[in-house]
């Protein structure tokens, strides 16, 4: 989700990084947390069940969370990844 600001928050489960943290099964947020991603400005977010992507004003596209399906090109990762 996007606040009023364009700030990215996430909220759920993070079994897969899906909050963009270390992995870490049975960890889950109610209420929403931001992702840290240095020096954008979010046009859009898209999540699936187990990854989340982010697409950036001038047409960058950010991911983060599950991968074993190349949703977001590098394995799991806690890391706000460019695809």
């Amino acid at each position: 989700m996007m606040n009023d600001d364009d700030e990215v928050r996430c909220f759920g489960d993070n079994a897969f990084a899906q909050l963009a943290r270390s992995m870490d099964a049975g960890v889950e947020e109610s209420v929403p947390v931001p992702i840290e991603i240095a020096s954008i400005t979010a046009r859009s977010v898209t999540a699936g069940a187990r990854h989340a992507c982010v697409n950036t004003t001038d047409g960058a596209l950010f991911c983060w969370g599950d991968n074993r399906e190349d949703q977001v090109q590098t394995g799991p990762s806690p890391v706000v990844t460019p695809v």
